[in-house]
Order: structure tokens, then sequence, then C-alpha cells
């Protein structure tokens, strides 16, 4: 499990929660992963444990999900464009690759437009994620947070998943008690974030991946990976899809 470090995102009060590993040390480079829309920082366990240990590697969950998800709400991508910042800052890092899936490499893309100079590249691992099985639990309440658990783990999406990359994640995004063990999404930043998302092109990334089967128009030659056999849903859960996800970040490594 990669260590945890707590940084104050954009003047809140509440910390959120910055998964890291690897040498995080003053003026470094790292690769910086950005979670989908309805997931959080730890779907990238799997991926981050098959990258170099010299590599620095940070996981943040975005505004409105996982620890973060009671700060005050999103307003749309420039939100998360701002608290990325700020925690590159607090992290002194002078330079990252971002890696984002979904709705986190339209926000990894517009990173590397605001501050070119502080992200070297950017990887989108993209895919139609129409049937999203989170969409279904929102605002859903349980009983306890062994009974949230339990309906992931028997969720057939999870079927081919890795189990404890299955509960490591799902664990993170339960809410307390108070909060009835649900989802820890908050409601007033998806929508923020779904109206001011426009999906970035394919151009806007150093290297695609694509997973499962999507059409976004012309694919760019020698710049996109297609995976048309993963599930976009659970693919950063599943031992296959961090494989192939990390071989396509392994290279800008050396």
């Amino acid at each position: 499990m990669p260590g945890r470090s707590r940084v104050g995102v954009g003047g809140d009060r509440d910390d959120v929660v910055v998964w890291c590993r690897g040498p995080i040390e003053q003026h470094t480079s790292a690769v910086l992963l950005v979670h989908d829309r309805l997931t959080n920082a730890r779907s990238w366990d799997l991926v981050m444990g098959r990258l170099p240990a010299e590599v620095a590697v940070v996981a943040v969950d975005l505004r409105g999900r996982g620890s973060a998800w009671r700060q005050s709400p999103s307003l749309g991508v420039g939100t998360h464009v701002d608290d990325l910042g700020d925690v590159l800052d607090r992290l002194d890092l002078d330079e990252v690759l971002a890696v984002g899936q979904g709705f986190g490499a339209t926000v990894a893309a517009a990173l590397a437009a605001a501050a070119p100079d502080r992200v070297a590249l950017t990887i989108g691992v993209l895919g139609n994620n129409s049937g999203d099985p989170f969409d279904s639990v929102l605002g859903m309440a349980f009983p306890s947070r062994h009974e949230h658990l339990l309906f992931w783990q028997r969720h057939p999406c999870f079927a081919p998943a890795d189990a404890r990359a299955v509960e490591a994640f799902v664990a993170h995004g339960i809410a307390g008690p108070q909060d009835h063990h649900r989802w820890r999404v908050d409601l007033r930043s998806l929508v923020a974030d779904d109206h001011d998302a426009i999906e970035a092109p394919m151009s806007a990334f150093s290297r695609s991946i694509t997973i499962g089967s999507m059409s976004t128009g012309p694919t760019p030659v020698g710049t996109t990976t297609q995976l048309p056999q993963l599930d976009p849903a659970v693919a950063l859960l599943t031992s296959s899809g961090a494989d192939a996800i990390a071989a396509q970040i392994l290279p800008f490594l050396a």
C-alpha cells in the first residue's frame, strides 16, 4: 500500500489525502495520477505498484471525491487545476508526468495547458464509460460500511478485478455512519464538473490509451494504444489493466 501524506488544498481547513510512493523530495519530478469523475485516488494502487520504486508517484483525491468530498464544492475543471497546482507547490515538485483517466485526463490536459513548464507530458487513459456502475450508487444509503463493501465485491463488474485492490479502493470511497455509509462523491461538485468538462481531444496528450470500445474520431498514428479487451469501469483495478497501462508509462520514465 502506498504511503500517505496530507496536503491542504485551495485554502480549505480540511486536508485532502495525497497518496505518495517513492522519493518525494524537494525540487524533484514525479508521476501525477488523476482519477476519474466518480472514483478516488486509490483506483491507481495497482498501477502505482508497477512503476519503479525509485520514481516518485503521487495520486490525489479530486475535490468532491474520497477524502476531499467535504471540501467546498468544485466549480469546474479550473478548480481541480488550481488544487493540483497547490499540491505540486506544497510537495515542492518541479515537474510531473501527468496521467489521467476519463475526467481525470481532461483535468491533466487542462493542467498541462495552464502550467506547461510544470507538466513534462500527459498520458490520457480514455474509454467510453457510459455504463459507469458508480452512477447507480450515488446517494444510496447502506446500513453499514461492511454492507457497502459487500455490494461492490458482489457486483459483476468487479468479477475480474484484484480483490485487495477493490477492497482498498472501495474502503477509501465509503463515508462514515453519520453519512449513512454513502459513496463519497459530492453531488454539487459532480454537477459543476459535468457541466464544465469538455473532453480533451487526443491531440492534447503526449500519448493516449483507449480502453474498451469508443468512437472519438481519427486516432493519431503512433500516439495511441488500444486495449479493447478491458472494461473502462474497472480496468485500473485488474492486474491485466494495470500491467497494460503501466507498460505505456514506463518508456517515459527512462
